[in-house]
């Protein structure tokens, strides 16, 4: 046998679905305002279930992500068919018999380009479409256009679906009659990326998800080889993690920093300021006095950041402002020696430098703590943090490799990884608030929440990363081998 034989390209599989219980079972895409906005846009899915119940609006298979009235809130099972109604009760049929015990693929295209302001069209099975004129305020000029916010439920997860759906996917433009059938592929599902436009987003569903109890993570297929997809998004009014990571244990120095160096590197994304909370910070009975952190700054006139050694007087504070709801990578670096030198990094860059003589006061029983003051001051970050690590030596070199897209950080041999919502785990405790563990990547030192924190606190967005699934109400079984096959 001869001649050049390149690389195998795995074949496509398509293994599992979630199977929804028709109560409250509800997988939420966060708010994903890139998702179906809009005039034109296109929805495909795979389904099976049986008939569901006919007693008013309920049984949701799509709705929108919370923000108000618009079309994708009204995507619902009645019987056996497949309706649409609009926010006057008007309902328009849009698959006859599909919820007959049998997988079906659905494609619906919204406002067409053949078609008038306010129209759907619908495919089923790549059969002959369905077009069907809607109510006026949900053309390209209406007032709801909106975004696709739940699958399974909606946005409250009290009128459910009941039946299993399979790769959902989503387009921002309308899709052409032959990638319908591509879609369809005979009756099993395909690889949507080699579709010459491939949707937006792209939901798998069972395939390419994780459980962490007690929820599954379902990350947009775009974003499924990404090392951070979730991370923990803290309320202001009582969230905090705290770790029994002592600076010991981190190798930093018996007393002080005269000597050696130390480096905390993290992604920061706020909402909003109140008291300038600490964000990272080794917990200490005087905010100034000794030990180490990292604190947002309101009193300097908008947002900044001062990191301190020691005492506020040790302190080196950003140049630059920091936008709300957007994503920042933070590098933090102390070298020690004759004369002490404390280094900020934001996105990369050296951003500001400072300098003392003085040894730092540490004392390596503290703890590490994210989100809180806890020396008495109710100061409490309002954000989102993610992939935050510890060593004890200068990561300055490194700068490049942590500031252009979360890592694997393992080659760098940190002293403590918290990577966050990836891993993180959950016990309601205190309804409907309980604890959140935060595993530490590479060594024992876990981070435990404050028993006040939220199942809702783990979010879908992580630097470059977004629109990505999380489920609620949904247990392990959920998962179920049960997928579309000629």
């Amino acid at each position: 046998m001869s001649g050049t034989v390149g690389p195998r390209i795995p074949p496509f599989t398509n293994t599992y679905s979630l199977d929804f219980d028709g109560v409250d079972d509800v997988l939420s895409l966060g708010t994903p305002s890139t998702v179906g906005t809009g005039g034109i846009n296109t929805l495909s899915f795979w389904v099976k279930a049986n008939a569901q119940s006919t007693a008013g609006i309920t049984n949701y298979l799509f709705s929108d992500d919370g923000s108000g009235y618009n079309w994708w809130r009204f995507f619902h099972g009645h019987g056996t068919n497949l309706y649409w109604r609009n926010i006057n009760g008007v309902a328009f049929n849009l698959a006859t018999n599909l919820f007959d015990g049998n997988w079906h693929n659905v494609v619906v295209i919204r406002n067409p380009s053949d078609l008038v302001d306010g129209s759907l069209r619908i495919y089923v099975d790549n059969g002959t479409p369905l077009d069907r004129t809607l109510d006026y305020r949900y053309g390209v000029a209406g007032f709801y256009n909106g975004a696709l916010g739940t699958i399974g439920n909606n946005n409250t997860a009290s009128s459910g679906f009941n039946g299993i759906i399979d790769e959902v996917s989503v387009w921002n433009s309308e899709i052409t009659p032959s990638d319908v059938a591509s879609i369809y592929n005979s009756g099993k599902p395909t690889d949507l990326s080699l579709l010459p436009t491939p949707p937006l987003n792209w939901y798998r569903m069972g395939d390419n998800g994780a459980y962490k109890d007690p929820q599954w993570l379902i990350p947009n297929n775009e974003n499924k080889d990404k090392v951070s997809n979730y991370s923990m998004d803290f309320d202001g009014m009582d969230d905090y993690v705290g770790t029994p990571a002592t600076l010991a244990q981190l190798g930093f120095p018996a007393t002080t920093v005269s000597e050696g160096s130390f480096s905390i590197s993290f992604w920061y994304n706020y909402n909003t300021i109140t008291n300038g909370p600490p964000i990272i910070q080794s917990t200490t009975n005087y905010l100034w006095n000794d030990g180490f952190g990292i604190r947002q700054e309101i009193s300097l006139g908008s947002n900044k950041l001062r990191f301190w050694v020691g005492n506020q007087a040790s302190s080196a504070i950003t140049t630059g402002n920091l936008n709300a709801s957007q994503w920042y990578h933070i590098l933090a670096v102390f070298k020690g020696g004759a004369t002490h030198t404390l280094e900020v990094y934001v996105d990369g860059t050296l951003d500001n430098i400072a300098s003392f003589t003085t040894s730092r006061n540490i004392h390596n029983p503290q703890t590490i703590s994210m989100g809180f003051a806890p020396d008495g001051y109710a100061y409490y970050y309002n954000g989102k943090l993610d992939e935050v690590a510890i060593w004890n030596t200068d990561q300055s070199s490194n700068i490049a490799t942590l500031s252009t897209a979360p890592t694997d950080l393992t080659p760098l041999n940190p002293s403590a990884w918290w990577k966050m919502g990836e891993n993180a785990t959950y016990v309601e405790t205190v309804n409907p608030d309980g604890t959140w563990t935060i595993p530490d990547e590479v060594g024992t030192n876990d981070g435990t929440s404050n028993n006040l924190m939220a199942d809702s606190a783990r979010v879908g967005t992580a630097p470059s990363s977004s629109n990505n699934a999380l489920s609620f109400n949904m247990d392990l079984i959920d998962r179920v081998e049960d997928t579309p096959q000629i």
